[in-house]
């Protein structure tokens, strides 16, 4: 079944850091320098100030994807902890409904970042950006805004995932035999 991200997903940038305007407790939070394709580094983690209210919105929760919106656009890792923790606004956060796995989708954004669909979306000179759409509420949904593959099944996420990675196995050793 082919889907747009906000059928499967909620999404939102993180919180916009101002010292003058940012009141509250100092709390940790992630932002680009932290996430990595292959996970998030917690050796740097930096603390802003966050209201009640900014701590319900930016929370993060275990299988939240964070996905980065600057830079290297698209890299992503899934936040795998119960740790309390808050992300800014240079990341994407897509927190999906039950029936969609976190590594699924991760594996999509990467395969959309190998095959240049997510660069054709971003712009910058120096640094690359995803670009707004004034029709969308946020930048993610304009990058995802051709459609998504998304099975029904977890099963079937799961066969998907695996015949990926075996696949991206076989294409990293052949690379690296030649």
């Amino acid at each position: 079944m082919w889907v747009h991200l906000n059928q499967i997903a909620e999404s939102g940038l993180g919180k916009t850091l101002d010292k003058a305007k940012n009141t509250g407790e100092l709390c940790p939070y992630l932002c680009s320098i932290n996430v990595y394709w292959n996970g998030i580094s917690l050796e740097k983690v930096k603390e802003a100030k966050f209201t009640e209210d900014d701590k319900v919105k930016y929370r993060l929760q275990r299988g939240d994807l964070l996905i980065c919106e600057g830079g290297d656009v698209g890299r992503s890792a899934i936040w795998d902890s119960d740790e309390e923790m808050y992300y800014q606004n240079a990341l994407h956060r897509v927190r999906f409904y039950g029936h969609v796995l976190p590594q699924y989708f991760k594996m999509v954004i990467e395969c959309y970042k190998g095959i240049g669909i997510i660069d054709e979306y971003s712009k910058g000179m120096t640094i690359k950006h995803l670009v707004q759409n004034l029709n969308m509420k946020n930048y993610l949904q304009d990058v995802i805004r051709f459609e998504v593959i998304c099975f029904s099944r977890k099963s079937a996420q799961q066969e998907f995932r695996r015949l990926l990675t075996q696949m991206s196995r076989s294409v990293y050793l052949s690379a690296w035999r030649s």
